[in-house]
């Protein structure tokens, strides 16, 4: 039961994503044909223009001639612009990607491992404390004379060397 659960979440939301970026891709492409349509129509529209332009007089048609070539070159830039802003939007799906299955089937195995953990019995025993006898207890050492302690202390007081070397002969 949780697992196609998990599974119908997962499918939604996929579903959810894919769905929006089909729209933006859509988007993309009707302003595409935006741009082919308005860029025909900017060449009409300059040929007519040209027309206009060799005429000795320019009347009200020709200065409508001349008006609707500007209105179409604005028409295309802001068809550019739509392009690209629409493409910028627009995203492919990467062609990596974790099979279906295996969010829904790591959702159920972290949830059976949490159940099993929390209604198992604790087989693990609390600590137990150290009582006296059980304490190792680390050897004494046999009591030095205090001559002995004090000529120790005056050796490590010197260079070590004095006493690592090996003495051949009488002393």
């Amino acid at each position: 039961m949780v697992f196609f659960s998990a599974a119908e979440r997962v499918h939604v939301a996929k579903a959810t994503a894919q769905a929006e970026r089909v729209a933006l891709r859509s988007a993309a492409s009707r302003a595409q044909s935006f741009l082919t349509r308005s860029e025909a129509s900017l060449e009409q529209a300059k040929a007519e223009a040209n027309a206009a332009r060799s005429q000795k007089q320019c009347g009200p048609v020709c200065r409508t001639k001349l008006a609707a070539e500007a209105s179409a070159q604005v028409d295309v830039e802001a068809a550019r612009w739509e392009l690209l802003f629409s493409e910028s939007k627009a995203t492919t799906e990467s062609p990596l990607q974790a099979p279906v299955w295996l969010l829904p089937a790591a959702l159920d195995v972290v949830a059976f491992l949490a159940i099993w953990t929390g209604l198992s019995p604790t087989r693990s025993r609390p600590a137990q404390r150290v009582t006296r006898a059980q304490q190792r207890r680390p050897k004494r050492r046999a009591r030095t004379s205090r001559v002995a302690s004090a000529k120790a202390l005056v050796r490590s007081a010197q260079n070590d060397n004095i006493w690592n070397v090996v003495r051949f002969g009488p002393r």
